[in-house]
Parts: C-alpha cells; structure tokens; sequence
C-alpha cells in the first residue's frame, strides 16, 4: 500500500515537471499527452457553468487547452471552466 505522502510527492513532481515543460514552451506538447488521456473527448457531456448549462459533444482542445464542444444546437463552443458530467 503506497503513503499517502508518497502519493502527493509524486502528484507534485509530475505536476512540477509538466510545468517547467509549459514554461519552456512546452504546452503543445503537455496538451497532446493530456488530450490522449481525457476520456472527456468524444463523448456527450452537460457542462454547468455558474446558472448556464451546455450540453453536447465534446471534440478536442484547442491550442491553450479549452475544451471544444460541439453543442446540441452544432455550434461549437470553447469552454474554459465548469462541471462537467458524462452522459451516458
């Protein structure tokens, strides 16, 4: 059974690096590894943003890292904040 402390320590570390890899003009690279991993992509999701609720498919990230979301309506929205929920 691994420690907690030991968890946090190696969150922190991976965290570190992916931020000295931004930092070093990175990002592209940091956000292809975090999009192959996003099990948000290609999926219908709700996303709530304060009172505003967006559903839709989402379709990838875009250079900064918001989400591209394909609404229900075919419009295709940048998020950059909410909750999402999977549809199911």
């Amino acid at each position: 059974m691994i420690s907690r402390a030991e968890l946090a320590t190696a969150i922190l570390r991976e965290l570190d690096s992916d931020y000295a890899r931004i930092c070093g003009g990175g990002f592209a690279e940091v956000a292809d590894e975090w999009q192959e991993h996003c099990k948000t992509i290609g999926r219908q999701v709700t996303i709530q943003i304060g009172e505003r609720r967006i559903r839709g498919r989402a379709e990838s990230l875009d250079d900064d890292g918001a989400l591209l979301l394909r609404t229900d309506h075919g419009r295709l929205e940048r998020i950059t904040g909410g909750d999402v929920t999977l549809e199911k």
